[in-house]
Parts: C-alpha cells; sequence; structure tokens
C-alpha cells in the first residue's frame, strides 16, 4: 500500500528531489522493510511540510484575496458615491438651466413687449412732428408766397 502511496506521488512530484524518485522495493536494493518503512515515513514527513506549508500558503493567498475584494468593493462603493453625487450635481444644474432659458423667454418677451410700445410711441412721435413740420412748412410757404407778393408791390410804389 505505501509503494503505490509513493509510486502515485512521484508520478505527481517526479524529480522533487525526494527519495521515493529512486525505486526501494524489498529485496532489489537491498534494504530492509524496516529501512524501507523509515524512508516512507520521512518522505510523507516532508509531504506533511509542504502540505501545511501550502496550507499556510493558501490561507495568505485567501486573506490577501479577501482583502482585496474589500478595497475593491470599497473603491467600487467611492465610485458609487462619487457618480451618485456628480449626477445630482447635473440635474440641479439642469434644473438651474431650465429656470434661466424660462427667466430669459420670460425677460425676452417682456422685453418684446416694452421695445414695441416704446417703438410705437417713437412712430407715433415722428408721425406727429412730421405733420407739425408739414404745416409749419405750409405756413412758411404761405408767408413766402405772401412776401413775394408783398414786395413787387413795394417795388411798384416808391
Amino acid at each position: 500500500m505505501w509503494s503505490r502511496i509513493v509510486s502515485f506521488v512521484d508520478e505527481l512530484n517526479d524529480d522533487d528531489e525526494y527519495m521515493s524518485d529512486e525505486d526501494y522495493k524489498s529485496g532489489e536494493t537491498g534494504t530492509s522493510s524496516t529501512d524501507e518503512v523509515r524512508v516512507i515515513k520521512s518522505e510523507l514527513q516532508k509531504y506533511k511540510e509542504k502540505v501545511i506549508k501550502l496550507r499556510e500558503e493558501l490561507r495568505d493567498a485567501e486573506t490577501s484575496s479577501q482583502e482585496s475584494i474589500h478595497n475593491y468593493n470599497h473603491l467600487i462603493q467611492e465610485k458609487a458615491d462619487e457618480i451618485s453625487s456628480l449626477s445630482s450635481q447635473v440635474q440641479k444644474l439642469t434644473q438651474e438651466r431650465d429656470e434661466l432659458k424660462k427667466q430669459v423667454s420670460e425677460s425676452s418677451s417682456e422685453l418684446e413687449k416694452k421695445t414695441k410700445e416704446i417703438t410705437q410711441t417713437y412712430e407715433l412721435e415722428i408721425k406727429q412732428l412730421r405733420n407739425s413740420l408739414e404745416r409749419k412748412d405750409d405756413h412758411l410757404k404761405e408767408q413766402v408766397d405772401q412776401v413775394t407778393v408783398f414786395v413787387p408791390s413795394l417795388s411798384r410804389h416808391p
């Protein structure tokens, strides 16, 4: 039985510098069963130590992996919080922009209305001034006509 275990382990671990890489069957090497058992126990102890060392490495790797997962999850949560914060800021800025657009639109509409009123007022004043100017022009023409009529009559009477 021990020979089968050693053979199986040898297949898995060829050239691992353990004595089991050599053939230790009783009678072939001139060693006794006691020596063979001692060698096998020695090799099993080495394998046991190797298994213990590998278990420790595995435990360390699992601990490291868990720490990495924890750190990674922490980073994910930080980024999710940051994204949430940025998203709320974007939403707030979008609302402010929409309110400003509405105010600008209302102001623009109000400005157009006032501009129209002022334009109408100025157009009315311009119309009144033109009418006044036409009346004055007509009046001036009448005076010029009267003067031209009066001046020749003065030149006839000395």
